[in-house]
């Protein structure tokens, strides 16, 4: 092959490289827009549609899937059997609605996909998309909106819906309500579409996603008023708050030697739990008003014999005019130490050091303990906390910058079974002025009736809390970081906070929520006002 010929066969095979890719793709911008909707059968805002129908026809200009149809797609009114809506699976330019039962007479019916559509390729979704059709011979275009807010935090959870009841002689909120939204990530939700009447709303945290709200596990929000929804538009907002449920005993246990634990749901202010048979006339009995849970604490060795390996105890438990009569088969095999099972981890000016056992205490002897900062002692209160009774409390000064050693000898404290703890010690090293923060808190417009203050830490923890009627409060060691403060007002001045009782139409008592991020630095001091909108 002479020289010509081989520049030829080069020339011509760049020819074909370069040609093959231009033709190459090369990609290009990304595709963000969501998809459309071309055709719907029958069209959206159609009147007078066959109450037979049997489905609809919606036709896009691209592939697309249907994403969460269960939580992100709304019909109201909500039918009998839920129709099916495909594809669920795999990709389609066009969504089929088949229905299972016939539709209502002279009814406006609204599908809102919130954000199920979303393109194959990107996943752009088409943001609240409504179809809407209408049984009769015109569409129905009340509206009812309004913000969904908590009595106790102003965090957004997902889930949260707002029914419409009609307003029938007995409402059933154990069936699904006749109009249903969803509150968006912004806390709103949209009632549009509405048929003029008398209505009942409600909003809950859908937590079983059966769009029918459950006092067991569900807060809510409701209006005790009727609604009624004439020619204007509503504007309504809801606070959500957990149930005050009825009394009732959920469980009851052996959690430990001589230790019967009772678990509740309705928190009673008080009750009398008392074995039966057999009989036990030594006995303690703890329980925190408006706790779940009672402990009865025994001395099994008075009871029972080794031999008995699982006797069968029953108790009586009486909470006001409630008697309940409830058994446990108990295991004798079990040994008691007296142990602690936490204590104070950190050491302030304001705050006593606690010591909690593993069973209740019946006896402190200081003569058995001793609180010694660096080698000196130091003069020191010890008491049985009146509230819990297997907390130990000792109080004495408390300096900045210092090392403390507390020890507890053999009978320095002796607990329901006669037991005592073995030699024990706790170090302290108290931190420095520098390495804390001061804030001043003052109220403006404070409640009529006393309330709970509440400090909370950037995790929503409670960190301090009071029950006062005062306007000015000092916390003068805090650590480095965000805090913010919540009011439960006690407005029935009952010594709780109340939440709310939904069968009885009686509201939560109020709160109020500090909008503001406090941000609480090392050695800085700082004062808050915080003006109440009562």
């Amino acid at each position: 092959m002479n020289l010509k010929n081989t520049y030829l066969i080069c020339f011509i095979s760049a020819l074909i490289f370069s040609c093959a890719r231009q033709g190459a793709p090369t990609g290009g911008p990304k595709d963000v827009s969501p998809p459309k909707v071309l055709k719907s059968t029958p069209e959206n805002l159609s009147k007078n549609v066959d109450t037979n129908l049997k489905e609809i026809k919606l036709l896009f200009d691209e592939l697309i899937l249907i994403k969460d149809s269960y939580n992100q797609i709304v019909i109201s009114p909500p039918m009998q059997e839920e129709p099916s809506i495909l594809p669920n699976t795999y990709a389609s330019k066009e969504i089929t609605i088949k229905f299972k039962d016939s539709l209502q007479k002279n009814t406006t019916y609204s599908f809102n996909f919130g954000e199920s559509i979303q393109d194959n390729n990107e996943g752009n979704p088409l943001s609240n998309f409504k179809y809407v059709f209408s049984t009769g011979n015109f569409i129905d275009s009340l509206e009812i909106k309004g913000k969904i807010s908590d009595y106790l935090t102003n965090e957004f959870k997902d889930n949260i819906l707002v029914a419409l009841y009609k307003n029938d002689s007995v409402i059933d909120y154990t069936k699904k309500p006749y109009y249903v939204s969803k509150v968006d990530s912004s806390s709103m939700y949209n009632f549009q579409n509405l048929k003029k009447g008398k209505y009942k709303i409600i909003a809950f945290n859908d937590e079983n996603k059966n769009r029918v709200f459950d006092s067991d596990t569900e807060k809510i929000g409701f209006k005790k008023e009727l609604i009624d929804l004439d020619s204007t538009q509503k504007n309504i907002d809801l606070k959500l708050s957990k149930v005050q449920k009825k009394y009732k005993i959920i469980s009851q246990k052996q959690e430990d030697y001589g230790q019967i634990l009772f678990e509740f749901e309705g928190n009673p202010d008080s009750l009398n739990i008392t074995a039966v048979e057999p009989k036990i006339d030594t006995f303690l009995l703890s329980h925190i008003a408006r706790s779940d849970s009672a402990r009865f604490w025994f001395k099994q060795d008075n009871i029972f014999t080794k031999e008995e390996k699982n006797p069968k105890i029953t108790f009586l438990v009486e909470n006001k005019e409630k008697k309940d009569t409830v058994f446990v088969y108990y295991k004798t095999n079990k040994e008691h130490k007296t142990t602690v099972e936490k204590r104070s981890t950190i050491l302030t000016p304001d705050k006593k050091l606690y010591i909690q056992f593993n069973s209740p205490l019946v006896k402190v002897d200081k003569s058995f303990i001793s609180v010694k900062k660096e080698e000196e002692e130091l003069p020191f209160v010890a008491s049985i906390n009146n509230e819990n009774k297997k907390q130990l409390d000792i109080d004495f000064p408390v300096k900045l910058d210092s090392k403390y050693v507390i020890e507890l000898e053999p009978n320095s404290i002796v607990d329901f079974f006669g037991s005592t703890t073995d030699s024990t010690q706790f170090m302290f090293q108290t931190r420095a002025e520098k390495d804390f923060g001061k804030l001043k808190l003052e109220l403006e417009n404070k409640p009529k009736t006393k309330f709970f203050l509440e400090l909370l830490n950037a995790k929503g923890d409670i960190i301090e809390k009071v029950y006062t009627n005062e306007s000015t409060f000092n916390f003068d060691y805090l650590a480095p970081g965000e805090y913010s403060f919540r009011i439960l007002v006690d407005e029935n001045e009952n010594g709780f906070y109340d939440y709310a009782d939904f069968e009885n139409e009686i509201y939560a008592e109020k709160t109020y929520l500090y909008s503001n991020k406090i941000l609480i630095r090392a050695y800085w001091e700082i004062t808050e006002k915080w003006i109440l909108n009562n």
